[in-house]
């Protein structure tokens, strides 16, 4: 078992270095020493990433994959202190995270909105488009950006990237990790990992890991508490049948937050620049919890001949509360009281239930072998969310006094169901990792997806019927034993 408690991570090792190299010197140029030749000492650090088939479904390596796929892991998380999405995120080229508010974010990749995230290589579409809270990253192995149209496994979207995270497994032996860290604004945080067989046998595996954060932030009343739950079994029925499920739990719990921005300028047009860095639009009384609650069962089973079998179960319960207030107009000078209170509550609940049947493995043709992958996809989500508002009006006070004033809480109206919508996906999809000589490899694939979806959102209609087929082609040529040259064409629908 580890332990740790830290304010900060200090990276010293090159500075370390580098005093010490003199010294030694200094020790080898004593007097009475003969000469001698200086020693060489090499060092050499290595991270080992793993494949990916977040992008064609074939369990390929990062070099045969014929597009551009970047890989955070598990190391890089914990030397980082990378503990949520966006922080992850953040951290690839070429992914911009845009939190314009304190629990709400947006992606984008390649100038689109990204919108399909993936677990453990199959997933759905981000609810509304947008991450509501903080998704701890404790329960994941590593995660993988797929930049470009990923049309082979996802069906619809926009061409600018997918998100795979991948979850942490149990391990065949025992292992056990507690870590607590103390940081800026009085950050709390617990982590505890614990891993490994569970019979005598070793055919019974399971791994738990849980996270608890406490914190403030540079803004006023905000403070967020978050726990997170995840545990998961592996059975191995036979040499051959496996059973995995799992669960996971993240409940982000939020108070004073934030929903629009501060207003920019005075009623003359003049920028506003007497805000404090912990000016806020919020108030004590603002909040915004999210639940999101993941079970899964994957059965697979490993013939004779190298193929594989697997079958994957997903369902995921997502809702939300909140009460938020919003600031709107201009005020005439910083005592100024004309910015309107706007306040509105907007529960809201998601259900997404996924089904994916899938067979890999490899073939001969031509006196080489390849890889060959195909399945079919169900998907049912159900989306829900409600409105109300202030029965009364009312204002911010005065711009110099924020950070000791802020708007009452008022009485809201009745809640509304606002959208009530349903959706169903099917896809069929294939690809093959074909091995035409020892330095050029080629992928081709397709994906043929049918949407259907029935209901309304604020008083727009959703009813809509679509399908499409996403063609897949690559080609990597190994031009060195360290270089090598890809290209590819794919596509994605956005219905």
């Amino acid at each position: 078992m580890t332990s740790s408690l830290a304010l900060r991570r200090l990276f010293l090792t090159t500075s370390f270095l580098a005093l010490a190299a003199p010294a030694l010197a200094h020790a080898d140029d004593a007097p009475g020493k003969p000469d001698k030749a200086p020693e060489e000492i090499t060092v050499i650090g290595k991270r080992v990433i793993k494949g990916s088939a977040g992008a064609t479904g074939l369990d390929l390596s990062l070099r045969q994959t014929p597009q551009s796929v970047t890989v955070v892991d598990e190391q890089q998380i914990e030397d980082f202190s990378l503990t949520t999405a966006n922080q992850v995120l953040t951290a690839i080229p070429g992914i911009q995270v845009d939190a314009a508010e304190t629990d709400r974010s947006v992606y984008s990749a390649r100038g689109f909105d990204i919108t399909n995230f993936q677990v453990d290589g199959v997933g759905q579409p981000l609810i509304w488009g947008i991450q509501y809270g903080d998704i701890d990253s404790v329960i994941y192995d590593r995660v993988e950006a797929i930049r470009g149209s990923t049309g082979m496994l996802t069906g619809t979207g926009n061409p600018s990237a997918t998100i795979n995270y991948i979850r942490k497994r149990p391990t065949s032996t025992f292992q056990s990790e507690l870590t607590a860290a103390y940081g800026s604004w009085n950050d709390k945080r617990l982590t505890a990992d614990l891993s490994g067989p569970l019979n005598k046998s070793g055919t019974l595996e399971g791994r738990f890991v849980y996270a608890n954060e406490d914190k403030d932030t540079w803004l006023d009343y905000n403070h967020v508490n978050r726990n997170v739950y995840y545990g998961v079994l592996a059975w191995d029925i036979t040499p051959r049948l496996k059973l995995t499920g799992g669960y996971s739990q993240q409940d982000n719990l939020a108070d004073g937050v934030t929903w629009g921005a501060l207003p920019l300028t005075y009623s003359d047009g003049t920028p506003i620049t007497s805000y404090k860095v912990s000016d806020s639009t919020s108030a004590p009384w603002t909040y915004w919890n999210t639940h999101d609650r993941t079970a899964f069962g994957e059965l697979s089973y490993a013939f004779d001949n190298g193929w594989t079998a697997k079958i994957t179960a997903t369902h995921r319960s997502f809702d939300y509360t909140d009460k938020l207030l919003y600031a709107y107009g201009s005020p005439d000078t910083s005592d100024s009281v004309n910015i309107l209170a706007w306040p509105g509550v907007f529960p809201a609940k998601a259900d997404q239930a996924m089904l994916d049947a899938q067979a890999s493995g490899p073939f001969s043709l031509f006196g080489r072998a390849h890889e060959l992958v195909f399945g079919v996809n169900a998907a049912t989500a159900t989306t829900r969310q409600w409105e109300s508002y202030s029965t009364t009006t009312s204002y911010y006070p005065a711009l110099s006094t924020w950070g000791d004033a802020y708007p009452a809480e008022p009485r809201f109206t009745a809640l509304d169901l606002a959208e009530d919508t349903l959706t169903k996906t099917v896809r069929v999809y294939g690809a093959a990792h074909l091995n035409f000589t020892d330095r050029l490899k080629g992928v081709v694939g397709f994906n043929a997806f049918q949407l259907k979806g029935t209901g309304y959102s604020y008083a727009v209609d959703q009813a809509r019927s679509d399908s499409a087929v996403s063609p897949y082609l690559g080609a990597v040529y190994d031009l060195t034993k360290n270089v090598s040259a890809y290209a590819s064409y794919s596509d994605i629908y956005n219905p």
